[in-house]
């Protein structure tokens, strides 16, 4: 669960490293991917959640809502 709080953008995706639950070697995005392709809504979620982090961030405000704009389900 925490790699889903990890930002995207700082997710390691060279190393490669065993994971519980997981009988190979994987990356930090190998396992992200993974998880996020059991449930879509958990993968939309997570995009609007980094869209959100990066216009707070970057303090983006017009696009801030724009994040809200386009959610199905959520």
């Amino acid at each position: 669960w925490k790699l889903l709080l990890t930002p995207a953008s700082h997710l390691n995706y060279e190393v490669f490293r065993k994971w519980t639950n997981f009988s190979y070697l994987a990356t930090a995005t190998d396992v992200v991917d993974a998880l996020l392709g059991i449930d879509p809504e958990l993968k939309q979620t997570y995009a609007v959640m980094n869209q959100l982090r990066e216009t707070i961030k970057t303090r983006d405000w017009p696009n801030y809502n724009q994040a809200f704009h386009h959610l199905q389900g959520c």
